[in-house]
């Protein structure tokens, strides 16, 4: 079975408001706090805990959500009918997006969305009972949220 080593790597992110030439106050655990509560969420099937970890414009796959009630409806969605309570979270690995390139190659068509946005961002790749899903984190006015989901 794979599992993924968990590495916490520190990137300047920038503030709220900036341009990206500040330095956001991050505690050294703080990306992996958020993205264990978001991972953790989706795997107890808590849509609206996903929610609260997230913030929009949200990418999704290759689609954009731009309300949060719309991203709570799409959690809804994804997440009934599937028993995410059989998966188990072996690990959660965060990299830059040079470290993320240099790991797994550049990134396929369907994480293209990504790409945008991923300049200032972490990528969270969580092992998922040997399945690999993605999440970005990024700096907003709300402080570290997941803008970005895919598995």
């Amino acid at each position: 079975m794979l599992k993924f080593v968990i590495i916490l790597a520190l990137v300047a992110l920038p503030s709220a408001g900036q341009d990206g030439g500040g330095v956001a106050p991050q505690t050294p655990d703080a990306p992996m706090a958020v993205a264990r509560r978001f991972f953790r969420s989706l795997l107890a099937g808590d849509a609206r805990g996903a929610v609260q970890s997230s913030a929009v414009p949200f990418l999704m796959e290759q689609r954009t959500i731009t309300s949060s009630e719309a991203l709570f409806d799409e959690w809804l969605k994804s997440l009934s009918g599937k028993r995410p309570e059989l998966l188990t979270l072996y690990g959660i690995e965060l990299l830059t997006p040079a470290q993320m390139e240099k790991r797994f190659g550049k990134p396929p068509v369907r994480l293209s969305a990504f790409e945008s946005q991923s300049k200032s961002c972490l990528f969270a790749v969580a092992n998922l009972s040997g399945h690999a899903a993605v999440a970005l984190l990024k700096q907003t006015d709300m402080g570290l949220r997941v803008v970005g989901y895919t598995d």
